[in-house]
Order: C-alpha cells, then sequence, then structure tokens
C-alpha cells in the first residue's frame, strides 16, 4: 500500500529511469566525477533563456550499455515556450555521432519553425569543437558534421554554446528515454508529460549544484 499526496504522478518507466540514475553515479565514481572523502567546490548551475528574438535548442545525444543510442531536443522561445521537440531511436550508435543527430534534427526543426536565430546548447563539448573547426572527424562523423555546417547557413544568426549537464537535465531524460523505450516522435507546443516538471523548473529558475573536484 502505498500513501501520496492527492497531486502525485507517479513517473512512466519508472524502474529504468531509477536505474538510469544509478549507472550515472556509479559511472561517475569511475571518471571520478563523485569521490568519496576529498574537497570540492559547488557551483549553481541553471537554463538560461536565449536572448530576445532567439530560440534555444537544447539537444542531446545518449549511449545505455555501450550500443543501445538515442537522441532528443526541446526548442524554446525567450519567454520559456515550447515550439517543438523531437526523439529518435537510433540502435548501434556512438555517443558522439548521437549528439551530431540530435543538433542536425534540432536544427531542421527549427528552420521548419522559421526561426532564424538560433542558440544550440549542448553538453558535449567535443562535438562543439568538431562543428567550429570542420577538423579531428572521423570517416563515421563527416557526412553528418558537413550537413550541419551546411544548415547553419540558412539561419540568419545562429550560435553553439557548450552548456553543463546540470542546466541540460530535461533533454538528457528524453534521450535515455528514447534509447530504452526505441519510438520516435516529433512534437510542436505539447511536451511530453513526463518532463513538464523538468520544463517548469528551469523556467522559473531552480538552480542544480554542480560540484568539481578542487
Amino acid at each position: 500500500m502505498e500513501i501520496c499526496d492527492d497531486n502525485f504522478n507517479r513517473p512512466i518507466l519508472t524502474r529504468s529511469q531509477v536505474q538510469y540514475i544509478v549507472n550515472d553515479y556509479y559511472s561517475n565514481i569511475k571518471s571520478k566525477q563523485v569521490t568519496v572523502g576529498k574537497e570540492y567546490t559547488s557551483t549553481k548551475i541553471k537554463w538560461q533563456p536565449p536572448n530576445r528574438y532567439w530560440v534555444k535548442l537544447n539537444s542531446d545525444g545518449a549511449n545505455s550499455y555501450g550500443y543501445v543510442a538515442g537522441y532528443r531536443g526541446i526548442i524554446r522561445d525567450d519567454r520559456g515556450g515550447c515550439k517543438g521537440g523531437f526523439s529518435k531511436f537510433l540502435g548501434n550508435c556512438s555517443t558522439e555521432k548521437a549528439e551530431l543527430w540530435g543538433i542536425f534534427a534540432g536544427l531542421s526543426l527549427a528552420k521548419d519553425l522559421g526561426c532564424n536565430k538560433v542558440e544550440v546548447n549542448m553538453d558535449f563539448i567535443k562535438t562543439i569543437e568538431m562543428i567550429k573547426s570542420g577538423k579531428d572527424m572521423n570517416m563515421d562523423s563527416y557526412t553528418l558534421v558537413k550537413q550541419i555546417m551546411e544548415l547553419m547557413r540558412w539561419f540568419k544568426d545562429i550560435k553553439l554554446v557548450h552548456t553543463f549537464r546540470e542546466a541540460n537535465r530535461c533533454v538528457d531524460a528524453l534521450a535515455k528515454f528514447g534509447a530504452a523505450s526505441g519510438n520516435f516522435s516529433l512534437f510542436e507546443h505539447e511536451v511530453p508529460t513526463f518532463i513538464k516538471h523538468l520544463l517548469e523548473t528551469n523556467w522559473l529558475g531552480t538552480s542544480i549544484v554542480r560540484r568539481t573536484l578542487l
């Protein structure tokens, strides 16, 4: 028997979501992002709305268990309103390529929506460097990077910005959900129920603490 508040909404695929959190935790321990018994500094990170008349594309790709990949993205205006979003299951794919597919899909959607000033936020800095320089690409990513660079020329103004994962949590959650569910979807204005609370906390300016080892 469970005792919950009247407004409690049970998240879908609860077991999968909890499992991803546990896997992330142990992965961060191995990469020394989470360390017990050492000093660290804390920084508050939060989602920031784009400049006036701009839209912000938050995109992300995820690779779970080394072989199942998916990507997700959300486009929001300068008032935090959701203009559209997307999701796709990729199957066997690297995180790097999943990130690139997320950017390509997001820019394609922004173009279809008639957005001409786009700020792209992602937490994989290597992807930003590849697109900006057009270098350090493997053959598997070359064609996709070139397509992204060509698509970027369509916009009146565009910028690629690295954001910490803590500011990209709703899209990070979407990407992992997509890798598990194997579905494809495209939505406008109305976002999936299970991330609405994350978008609301973003707009309210709720901060997430990022811990960095000294």
